[in-house]
């Protein structure tokens, strides 16, 4: 995760809350770069299997993460790095009665103190930019544009799209962004900085 990293060098994110915790790989990847972690998973059977396997600086929440997540927020302190997989995936997980809760997850974010120095990043980024396939049901999902306003609505964030994750930051880590996409791409521009020299500056 080394835009988690960078993004919180250069936003001093203090933690992170996730949701959708399946079975505690993020949480834990999260864990080793974060002071605390928070997150949320709303299958039963999921919860008891992450919250066996996480370590003990993070905390596991049952339940909706549209009702939970304002009160989750309630418990950090500083701006958070925000990982929202809280969305419907078939199978094993939960949600298939409402299957996207982003939009209200984006809404606590954005009603709390920490939401304007916050980064928030959704996974999936392809389920947004068309309508998701079958057994999905498509009206339960926002498209990409909406999605997109309603992250810019009430913070001036850069938003885009880098390796199927929507990435919507305060301005001042867009140049963070940009190079950290140039790098996975394989894109070289004469004059742009490297992003591992960007990352190696935050650090100094």
């Amino acid at each position: 995760m080394p835009l988690a990293e960078a993004l919180r060098d250069c936003l001093g994110l203090t933690g992170a809350v996730e949701t959708g915790t399946f079975r505690g790989a993020s949480a834990r990847a999260l864990a080793q770069r974060f002071a605390h972690v928070h997150t949320i998973e709303l299958s039963r059977h999921l919860y008891e299997v992450a919250k066996s396997e996480v370590p003990a600086n993070v905390t596991a929440h049952h339940g909706s993460s549209a009702d939970l997540m304002p009160s989750v927020i309630d418990k950090v302190s500083g701006p958070q790095l925000f990982w929202l997989d809280g969305h419907w995936s078939g199978g094993i997980t939960a949600g298939v009665s409402s299957e996207c809760p982003v939009l209200d997850e984006v809404r606590a974010i954005d009603e709390s103190e920490w939401g304007a120095g916050s980064a928030v990043l959704v996974d999936d980024a392809r389920l947004f930019l068309a309508p998701p396939p079958p057994p999905h049901k498509r009206e339960q999902w926002p498209a990409f544009i909406e999605l997109a306003d309603k992250l810019r609505a009430v913070h001036p964030r850069y938003v885009t799209i880098v390796e199927d994750v929507i990435v919507a930051v305060p301005v001042l880590a867009r140049a963070l962004v940009e190079d950290y996409a140039m790098t996975v791409a394989d894109v070289q521009q004469p004059g742009r900085r490297r992003f591992s020299d960007l990352v190696a500056k935050l650090r100094q």
